[in-house]
C-alpha cells in the first residue's frame, strides 16, 4: 500500500506517499479507527508531505465525507494535516481542511511536522 499508518504517543499518524487510490487513504483511517489504541481523544494527523496525489475538488470533497463517515461518534481528537512547503500540497491540505471542517471536524494545516506535533499534544 501506498498509505501507510501507525500510533505514536496518542496519535495516529497516516503518511500516504506516492500516487495512492482515495479508497487506500480511507481504509488505512478506518483501520485506525478500529484498532484498540484508538479512543475517543486520539489525535488524528496526516502527513502528506510524500504524497504526490492530485485530487480534484469533487474527489477531495468525497474522500472526506467518507472518511467523516466512518468516525466513531464521540471523537473528540485533534485534527491536523502536514504538508511540508510545496505550494501544491499545502493548497490540497488547505482545501481539505475547509472540506472537513463544513462537514463539523476542525482541522489545522502546518508546514512543519514539530509544529503540528505541538498543536496535537497542547
Amino acid at each position: 500500500m501506498s498509505v501507510s499508518s501507525e500510533f505514536q504517543d496518542g496519535i495516529l499518524i497516516v503518511t500516504p506517499c506516492g500516487a495512492y487510490e482515495a479508497d487506500e487513504l480511507v481504509e488505512i483511517i478506518k483501520n485506525g479507527y478500529t484498532a484498540p489504541e484508538f479512543a475517543q481523544t486520539t489525535h488524528v494527523l496526516v502527513d502528506t508531505r510524500r504524497s504526490a496525489a492530485n485530487p480534484s475538488s469533487d474527489e477531495m470533497q468525497q474522500t472526506c465525507r467518507r472518511i467523516i463517515g466512518q468516525c466513531p461518534a464521540g471523537h473528540r481528537g485533534r485534527w491536523a494535516v502536514v504538508t511540508g512547503t510545496d505550494p501544491l500540497r499545502f493548497g490540497i491540505g488547505r482545501m481539505s481542511s475547509l472540506v472537513m471542517k463544513t462537514l463539523g471536524i476542525p482541522v489545522e494545516v502546518f508546514t512543519e511536522m514539530d509544529a503540528a506535533l505541538a498543536y496535537m499534544r497542547r
